[in-house]
């Protein structure tokens, strides 16, 4: 093996790769990395000339330079061969400021593609990162064309957070976002609503639709939804409210419609999870207490667009019943109505 392991405790060693930093001897290659244009398609890295490599590696290839995850900042890492040390390619990884998610991207080289060694670069950094980092969640974000990326992910046991619209490169495309939270983490704690969650309550709604579903018109300011939740809807009762760490984030809204007498149909008026515990168990731990209380059948809309909740319930049983313009809600934004028939719940 070429050079000493270095002394840092996420330089961590599988059977056929490990991470270290990047350092002078990787220059030709990392160029080499930089220089594919098919690694680069999907990346948000450019084009490097062999100087612009060297200098980028010089600027992270020690600790005093760059210690490891520092927040607010990319850090660039180095996937080498267990054997030879030889670069096969880099991960880098991003610690957001507040510390408690940590964006991750990695790039393999394509003679090295296809035998799982991607996999198991990204699984030691994960293990880096937890054990390296405050960080409570992993982000990954791709191309929604780049299928290896995808599937790396679904692999490894990230899920799927939102499906959104993004400008690449002066194009419009469209991204998968996925989620990985620390292992070890709780279930939610579930209860019934008190006035006193209004607030929290206002919270989880408007940013989960800020975050997950930003393709709808703002309709209510933000002081409009907190009034509505502690005047309207928290008085009408059917709430229940998911506890992580003893904060509110995620809400449940059930209801009983008289419209659908003399066997009324139950219904999930609101079904929202806070953008930072989503993938965590908390929509599934709602919807089960939803199931478990309403009878059937069990209705409820979800805009078109939103391609992860449809998916979400179509996975637990629902089926989709019609599809309208959206000229009925406020939004204006094409919905459709799904059902959980009664031969179906779970």
């Amino acid at each position: 093996m070429q050079g000493a392991v270095p002394d840092e405790a996420w330089a961590l060693a599988g059977p056929r790769v490990r991470l270290r930093r990047l350092r002078a001897a990787d220059t030709a290659a990392f160029h080499a990395l930089r220089a594919d244009p098919e690694l680069g398609r999907y990346q948000g890295w450019s084009a490097l000339s062999l100087a612009e490599a060297a200098a980028f590696i010089a600027a992270v290839a020690t600790p005093e330079a760059t210690p490891f995850c520092p927040a607010s900042d990319w850090l660039q890492i180095a996937i080498a061969d267990t054997t030879s040390d030889a670069l096969l390619g880099d991960i880098g990884l991003h610690l957001h400021a507040d510390g408690q998610a940590l964006e991750i991207g990695f790039t393999l080289a394509r003679a090295a593609q296809g035998r799982g060694l991607a996999a198991e670069a990204v699984g030691l950094a994960l293990q880096a990162v937890w054990s390296g980092t405050p960080a409570r969640r992993v982000l990954g974000i791709t191309d929604a064309r780049n299928a290896a990326s995808v599937r790396l992910l679904q692999r490894l046991g990230f899920r799927p957070l939102a499906t959104l619209e993004a400008d690449f490169r002066g194009e419009r495309c469209t991204e998968h976002h996925f989620v990985l939270h620390r292992p070890g983490r709780a279930a939610p704690a579930l209860r019934a609503a008190t006035p006193a969650d209004a607030a929290a309550v206002a919270r989880v709604l408007i940013e989960s639709r800020r975050v997950l579903l930003p393709f709808l018109p703002q309709v209510h300011g933000d002081e409009d939804v907190a009034a509505w939740v502690a005047g309207t809807l928290l008085p009408r009762g059917g709430v229940t409210v998911a506890l992580v760490d003893g904060e509110v984030q995620g809400v449940l809204a059930t209801a009983l419609d008289p419209a659908d007498l003399p066997e009324p149909a139950g219904w999930i008026e609101q079904l929202y999870v806070h953008p930072a515990h989503v993938g965590a168990g908390l929509g599934r731990a709602l919807l089960a207490q939803a199931l478990r209380t309403l009878p059937r059948p069990v209705r409820l809309y979800t805009f078109q667009a939103n391609g992860q909740a449809r998916a979400f319930y179509e996975h637990h049983g629902f089926v989709a019943r019609s599809f309208s313009d959206g000229r009925g809600n406020e939004e204006r934004c094409p919905d459709a109505l799904y059902e959980l028939p009664a031969a179906q719940s779970r």
